[in-house]
């Protein structure tokens, strides 16, 4: 038993590291977030690949449904950081899917960018909605 207390000590002080480095990793991206919603409207996609882990996208969109600033945070590691994507600033929300400066990026970023996409389409549907009954109700 005294052979094994080394080892368990070692899992249970990495296992311990890993979720302190998770949220301190969670709290910087939350505020990186944070930052960029005073650009415009801010969405969040998330992409998965097969080897490489979760991919998330974060698309800031100005007043005129163009792209103000995006930035992704992808890597195993929890010492990733977001980074930005340049390419895509000034490019309209709605094309983020099919334009060929995403098209060079990689499946996971383009799954998480079409994600935002979809989300963004969502939203102004239902504030559309939400408007339009307003109105009529008028």
């Amino acid at each position: 038993m005294a052979d094994l207390a080394i080892p368990i000590a070692i899992v249970i002080a990495a296992w311990i590291l890993q979720i302190v480095l998770s949220y301190r990793q969670a709290i910087a991206f939350g505020r990186r977030v944070a930052d960029m919603r005073r650009l415009g409207t801010v969405t969040v996609g998330l992409g998965r690949g097969r080897f490489r882990g979760r991919t998330y996208a974060v698309v800031a969109v100005g007043r005129d449904d163009r792209v103000v600033a995006a930035e992704v945070l992808k890597g195993w590691s929890t010492l990733s950081k977001p980074r930005p994507i340049p390419d895509l600033t000034g490019l309209p929300f709605e094309r983020l899917c099919e334009t060929p400066a995403v098209a060079k990026l990689d499946a996971a970023l383009r799954a998480a960018l079409c994600q935002v996409v979809e989300t963004l389409r969502k939203d102004r549907a239902a504030k559309a909605r939400e408007g339009g009954a307003i109105v009529q109700s008028a």
